[in-house]
């Protein structure tokens, strides 16, 4: 079998490059640390760390040419990664940047989180700027940009001379922030805070102005004022400043009406569904927008349906819903999942409107007025999609179908007795089918029996040649 080559890398090109990462690490009895790598080393690696982000695409033969032992790439990569950082062969840092971005993409960001940032921590003096110059680059995956600032943080508490190095080149960085992205300015910011680049003070106090810094990975301009212990110019601050914490709170479900999040790993917490529906219907019954619209402070279940939907089909909460997100429970999911008469429609949309406008008086919830606007213009749209039965999901079309036969359909016994009676009807139906069916056959039979005149006879003749000729080609 001829060997394969994956764009310009070939098996014996990477089967070079394991062989080589085996060579250095005997000659040493472990990562080697300090020595200098030739070109010709380099290339060798590289080309491994090429081979491992292309390891999907290899036949298996050729896989298990480079990857002998059995041995797992992904701990074959970051072995070669920390050769390539300990002789500080500045020419191999893309292709680790490249092999980090890979474990990104395949879902492996723990494995990168655990061992990425004490790869980059055995870099040796003469790549710690070059590292630092390549986290501004806007193509690197932000996961990425985290780890090599992390490794860089361990590596310069554990040698000041690495310190020392990096100062000027991460001060002029934020400095000249406006080039770099929200992420990558806050990664810089923390780590001059960290390693006290007092220097870097105004700088920072800058990028906080232009709200170009994430408060949630430090705290805001104060609290990191008083960390590098300046007094600052007294720039004026937004009033709205970037936060990654809230978003991740309303990305889990925490919020408004839930301390605890309701979404963990894919997951939904169910427990913690169940005390958040709880709250919201709870609070906007005894609210006065909820006492305007419920009568006879009744429980407002169209708010609970409504809420319920858009946990378990659209996984947001009242903090993340958008007003898209709105329309298509009104639009889509109610007409499928919910089973109510069409006159009710107007006192569901009421209700949703009084309950924004109660999240937008006392939670001050900035995305309430617009919830509360889109689901009063879908007033006469959703009493439409509620009245067509096209739009009823299998289980909804079976519930009304009962009610509209006078059947109890909130009962059990209800319910029996129109499964009894649908049961019933299909029977039927199908023994009239099949009378209909013996009928037809026998009329085809006696038919088929009479004989044919000459023009029929003809017809019949080309339809088979026809046939014949189209299954000959």
């Amino acid at each position: 079998m001829e060997p394969q080559s994956i764009g310009n890398l070939t098996r014996e090109d990477a089967a070079a490059g394991m062989k080589r990462l085996r060579s250095l690490k005997d000659t040493n009895h472990s990562i080697p640390s300090p020595m200098h790598l030739d070109e010709t080393e380099v290339t060798d690696l590289r080309n491994l760390l090429s081979a491992v982000v292309l390891c999907d695409e290899w036949e298996d033969d050729d896989f298990d040419a480079i990857f002998a032992e059995d041995r797992d790439p992904v701990s074959i990569a970051f072995e070669t990664a920390e050769v390539i950082c300990r002789c500080g062969a500045e020419q191999g840092l893309p292709i680790i940047v490249e092999f980090f971005q890979w474990l990104v993409d395949e879902g492996d960001k723990d494995w990168l989180f655990a061992d990425g940032p004490g790869i980059v921590a055995t870099s040796s003096l003469e790549i710690a700027s070059a590292w630092i110059g390549l986290i501004g680059d806007t193509t690197i995956a932000e996961e990425v940009v985290s780890v090599i600032v992390e490794g860089i943080e361990r590596l310069a508490k554990e040698q000041p001379t690495v310190a020392e190095a990096i100062r000027t080149i991460t001060v002029e960085a934020l400095e000249d922030s406006q080039q770099l992205t929200l992420r990558v300015t806050t990664e810089l910011m923390r780590l001059a805070v960290e390693l006290k680049f007092y220097e870097a003070a105004e700088a920072i106090e800058r990028a906080f102005s232009e709200n170009r810094i994430d408060c949630g990975m430090r705290g805001d301009w104060e609290m990191v004022r008083s960390e590098l212990h300046v007094e600052g110019k007294g720039l004026p601050m937004p009033e709205e400043p970037y936060n990654s914490l809230d978003e991740l709170r309303r990305n889990v479900g925490v919020g408004c009406f839930s301390k605890n999040p309701l979404f963990l790993v894919g997951e939904i917490q169910e427990d913690a569904v169940t005390e958040y529906l709880d709250a919201a219907c709870d609070a906007f019954a005894h609210s006065k927008e909820g006492k305007e619209v419920l009568q006879d402070k009744g429980h407002p279940f169209a708010l609970q349906q409504f809420l319920e939907l858009g946990v378990h089909y659209l996984g947001v909460s009242t903090d993340s819903m958008t007003t898209a997100d709105a329309r298509e429970i009104l639009l889509e999911l109610f007409p499928r999942k919910v089973s109510m008469d069409a006159s009710e429609c107007a006192a569901v949309t009421d209700q949703l409107v009084a309950f924004w406008k109660f999240c937008q008086r006392v939670h001050q919830l900035e995305t309430a007025p617009a919830l509360a606007k889109e689901v009063a213009g879908l007033r006469s749209e959703f009493r439409s999609v509620m009245s067509n039965p096209a739009n009823f999901g299998m289980a909804k079309s079976f519930f009304m179908q009962g009610q509209q036969a006078g059947f109890d359909m909130t009962s059990q016994e209800g319910l029996n007795e129109f499964m009894q009676s649908y049961n019933a009807s299909v029977m039927q139906s199908h023994r009239q089918s099949e009378a209909t069916t013996v009928r037809n056959d026998a009329a085809v039979s006696q038919s088929a029996s009479l004989p044919l005149d000459r023009k029929k006879r003809k017809k019949l003749l080309a339809k088979k040649q026809q046939a014949a000729k189209r299954k000959r080609k």
